[in-house]
């Protein structure tokens, strides 16, 4: 432990900088950021029609491992969460109750993030751990409607509020690059084919096999690179690292943004540049900042509450290395981990089948179903990615068919995927009934299956 103390206080990371006091403009900026962010989220479910399309229209929801207890509301309850999510994040980004805006912004966004894992990113993860620590911060003491209507009450800044905040978004860039590094389609230039080819495709850009080659060669090696290195450059002590890696930085973003169109997460990454902005630089541009010479952290309690969820948020990314088989193909122990551009995920055939039995259990009545009736075209593909969640389908259909009159229902599947464009693969055996099945997430279930010569 000393050691790793010693390491981190070369970087500027100890005890004492996280007990420090004081107004800190850079949280309040990127809390303006963030909460941009998320107005955007908010707003594009509330009124375009995405949030009735995704939650109501819908005709199953596929719930998240172990938090299916959490209650889906009646229609009008749940446009109502989403409605109020909107308006607290505009209450949140001119900093107005900020204390209680917070805390309902956090609630509101992580409750709809949880309904369906098929729209599941792992931005919105991010999202939903910043929401947290913001309620504990004092993000609103300034830049703010709470510092013009009470000037006097702003409580200061913690050390730890900035460094937290810096920690959740250099692990994502981190773990990201180690995520990499263990994917054998990342190093082998297989996934960063699969996902630019189509995105040169949808953008009309043709290259020669050669170049294009070249250039996802170039993109994959550089992604590692700039992933593992990135977050200790930001806050390097030395004064043209961070000039460096601020440029690389936001020119990453930017072009994750133009050709990748993962929605709002690279304009998060570049408001969270502002956590970056070293104090030297706010001197220069004459912006007041006042800190109190640093303290030891006052609280002992606080103290290992930060440590907890900094040793936590460390390991828990790294359980899949307990578990048998390729994650990247079973999705076992890959939620929560910061498994960036992974690859493509698609389902080729989907079928289920209901097959009626009598006292006796023999067959009576086989009925195929096409998934595509009852499923939108994300949580067909929501399957491909986490095929864990087929079981949880299946006795959904079940549950339907004996409603319908149908008598002792069993289900099979018909369900193939292919990943990074290759030959497609059975994901459960078709012999198995479905049904019955559940799954753990602390081991490898067997009836997923697994391909050990195409390295699944």
């Amino acid at each position: 432990m000393n050691v790793i103390m010693k390491w981190l206080a070369k970087l500027g990371i100890s005890s004492i900088s996280w007990g420090s006091k004081g107004l800190d403009i850079r949280v309040a900026l990127f809390r303006i950021g963030f909460g941009a962010v998320l107005a955007y989220f908010f707003g594009e479910l509330a009124f375009t029609g995405q949030g009735y399309h995704r939650y109501i229209e819908t005709i199953y929801l596929f719930r998240y491992p172990g938090l299916e207890w959490i209650p889906v509301l009646p229609n009008h309850l749940l446009m109502g969460v989403i409605y109020l999510g909107f308006g607290t994040s505009l209450l949140f980004v001119v900093g107005a109750f900020f204390r209680y805006s917070s805390i309902l912004l956090s609630a509101t966004f992580i409750y709809v993030f949880l309904l369906d894992i098929s729209y599941w990113n792992n931005h919105y993860y991010f999202y939903a751990l910043i929401s947290v620590i913001f309620v504990f911060t004092n993000a609103g003491n300034t830049l703010s409607v709470d510092k013009l209507m009470a000037p006097d009450k702003q409580k200061a800044n913690l050390g730890w509020e900035i460094w937290l905040l810096r920690f959740v978004v250099g692990i994502v860039f981190f773990y990201g690059g180690i995520s990499k590094l263990s994917n054998s389609e990342w190093l082998s230039n297989v996934s960063v084919s699969s996902i630019y080819s189509h995105r040169f495709e949808s953008l009309g850009i043709q290259l020669e096999e050669g170049t294009f080659q070249l250039v996802t060669w170039i993109i994959s090696i550089a992604g590692v690179i700039f992933d593992l290195l990135v977050p200790f450059a930001l806050i390097s002590k030395r004064y043209r690292v961070r000039i460096v890696a601020f440029l690389f930085y936001i020119a990453f973003n930017l072009m994750n943004a133009v050709f990748l169109k993962i929605g709002t997460f690279p304009y998060a990454l570049l408001g969270a540049l502002a956590l970056y902005v070293h104090r030297d630089w706010l001197d220069k541009l004459s912006i007041t900042v006042n800190y109190q010479k640093p303290k030891e952290i006052e609280s002992k309690l606080r103290s290992k509450v930060l440590w907890a969820f900094v040793v936590f948020q460390l390991l828990f990314p790294l359980r899949h290395w307990l578990i048998e088989g390729n994650m990247f193909w079973t999705g076992e122990g890959k939620l929560y981990g910061w498994f960036m551009m992974s690859g493509t995920s698609q389902i080729l055939c989907h079928d289920m089948y209901l097959v009626e039995h009598d006292e006796e259990d023999a067959q009576i009545n086989s009925h195929k179903v096409d998934l595509r009736n009852f499923l939108a075209k994300s949580q067909l593909r929501t399957m491909g990615r986490w095929p864990f969640l087929v079981p949880e389908f299946a006795r959904f259909m079940k549950k339907e068919a004996e409603l319908a009159g149908m008598r002792n229902v069993k289900v099979y599947s018909d369900i193939q995927a292919s990943r990074n464009m290759k030959e497609p693969r059975l994901i459960i055996s078709p012999t198995i009934d479905l049904a019955p099945l559940h799954y753990s997430s602390l081991r490898h279930n067997e009836w997923l299956l697994l391909y050990a010569k195409e390295g699944f």
